[in-house]
């Protein structure tokens, strides 16, 4: 069910200006949890004993509720605009 939220998360996000970044927590979390998942597996560490995951997927939700709630700039606005020639 987490999953499916945070897939939604960062489909809000990336309607709201952040495009493919929106996918990077997800992604990253994704790539962690398994790697960290297969080494604490193969130290004989159970399930139970990987309360890190929850950490992880608290930091992802934060992650893309700030996106959510924050749109994210478009390069237009730092560009300065000439003035126009008098003719």
């Amino acid at each position: 069910m987490g999953f499916i939220f945070q897939i939604i998360l960062s489909i809000v996000a990336w309607n709201r200006g952040w495009k493919w970044l929106a996918l990077i927590p997800v992604v990253a979390a994704l790539f962690l949890g398994f790697i960290i998942g297969y080494i604490g597996g193969s130290m004989g560490y159970s399930p139970e004993d990987m309360s890190w995951a929850v950490l992880l997927d608290i930091i992802v939700y934060i992650i893309l509720i700030y996106m959510c709630v924050k749109p994210r700039k478009s390069d237009d606005a730092n560009i300065e605009k000439l003035p126009e020639e008098n003719k």
